[in-house]
């Protein structure tokens, strides 16, 4: 803010609101940022240089004061010193010749021809009042003023210590040429300044055009402005938020490395415990089939020996079988031999006691059998097809000679006797 320090005191045309005198560039209370504060040229501010109590700047009038915020306004005081010459009042050189006019004791020539220039001087001048209304209440400037005046004091008094006291005539003749030689400068004088003064109201026109397009382009700066700050601030949030889901992430990536972390230690823990629980159970089935093992052998070795003492039992109780059925056939054949002979009473009598007893005996043989029958049954520890296909091998019928039945059984038997 130092460096538009030499901006204060100069004039600044504000758009839509007017021109004004910048009286203090700086920090206001309470307030962010820097801001202008500008004493306007009329009654049309909002404060008389002072907000909150706090007084920055005098002003001319009592509400011709106004605080602007210093980025709007930036150009503008930048340009301030390039206005200058739009602002500084310029000086009317009818008020000056005329002032002129009534500092210095007027010749009765000198009168005459100063009257005759200004009547000449009037329109321009008036042209230049209407150009720069503002510039007619400005106060002159005394040391311009006292230029000019000295300037056709010393010009007067040439002419009149350079001249020799001469006749009327000559002075007359003189003076008239030297009214000429004036008018002509004066003339020349005038052109200059009416092109000055075109110059610039050309440059004024040229600036007031460039005010408007400024003025229309304000609310699209404004707009553009508002716009910006809108976007910074969703920048600013958008930032934030990508900020907070990147710290989120990294948490979450810290958070998922631990977990995998101790998964992998307890698959590790798993791996070791399933090792030690085969190892364990690899050794615990070896010592059940082990156990097993050896059950089954004594059990084979017991079964083998039943086998045997079945074997040996069986082949017993089939010669005792046979034997019996021996005595069974040999007894029938008897029996069926008393029956078919004829005889008399007596032997008759004999006879039945004969087969009475007989018929006992086979009653004895028949429970003997059944008896022998029970027994090899008792016998069969473990029964099996090889067992059972043995023991139907075995069921051999004497009278019929097929296996199957023993001779009790036989249906030859009974048609026999039939």
């Amino acid at each position: 803010m130092q460096t538009y320090q030499d901006k204060i005191d100069s004039f600044i045309q504000i758009p839509n609101i007017g021109r004004g005198k910048i009286k203090y560039i700086g920090p206001v209370n309470d307030k962010k940022g820097y801001f202008v504060g500008v004493d306007l040229l009329a009654n049309i501010g909002k404060n008389d240089g002072s907000f909150m109590g706090i007084r920055y700047f005098n002003t001319v009038y009592p509400q011709s004061g106004l605080f602007i915020q210093f980025p709007k306004v930036a150009h503008l005081v930048e340009q301030a010193s390039k206005n200058a010459i739009d602002t500084v009042p310029r000086r009317n050189i009818s008020e000056t010749i005329q002032y002129t006019r009534s500092a210095t004791p007027p010749t009765p020539v000198r009168s005459m021809r100063m009257s005759n220039n200004v009547n000449k001087m009037t329109p321009d001048l008036r042209y230049n009042n209407k150009e720069s209304p503002i510039e007619k209440h400005s106060p002159p400037n005394n040391e311009e003023e006292n230029d000019v005046s000295m300037e056709i004091d010393e010009f007067s008094s040439s002419v009149m210590i350079d001249q020799p006291v001469q006749s009327p005539q000559r002075t007359v003749t003189n003076v008239t040429n030297m009214t000429t030689n004036n008018d002509a400068k004066l003339q020349k004088c005038l052109e200059t300044i009416k092109m000055q003064e075109q110059t610039i109201a050309k440059y004024e026109a040229l600036l007031n055009e460039q005010r408007l397009v400024l003025e229309e382009i304000q609310p699209v700066m404004d707009a553009c402005e508002q716009k910006s700050i809108i976007l910074e601030k969703e920048r600013n949030e958008l930032q934030q938020n990508l900020t907070e889901q990147q710290t989120l992430q990294e948490r979450q990536k810290l958070d998922f490395i631990k977990e995998q972390q101790e998964l992998l230690t307890a698959v590790d823990k798993l791996n070791e415990e399933i090792k030690e629980h085969s190892n364990n159970a690899i050794s615990a089935n070896t010592e059940i089939d082990m156990k097993e093992v050896e059950e089954l052998r004594n059990y084979k070795k017991e079964m083998e020996t039943a086998r045997i003492k079945w074997n040996k039992e069986k082949e017993q109780l089939r010669m005792h079988n046979e034997s019996l059925s021996k005595e069974y056939t040999e007894l029938n054949k008897e029996l069926m031999k008393l029956s078919a002979e004829p005889q008399p009473t007596q032997i008759n009598n004999n006879n039945n006691d004969e087969i009475e007893r007989l018929n006992k005996q086979v009653d004895r043989l028949e429970q003997q059998l059944s008896e022998t029958r029970k027994q090899l049954k008792r016998s069969q520890v473990v029964p099996t097809d090889t067992s059972n296909k043995e023991q139907d091998s075995s069921l051999l019928c004497v009278l019929c000679e097929k296996t199957g039945h023993d001779q009790l059984h036989c249906p030859s038997q009974y048609s026999s006797t039939q």
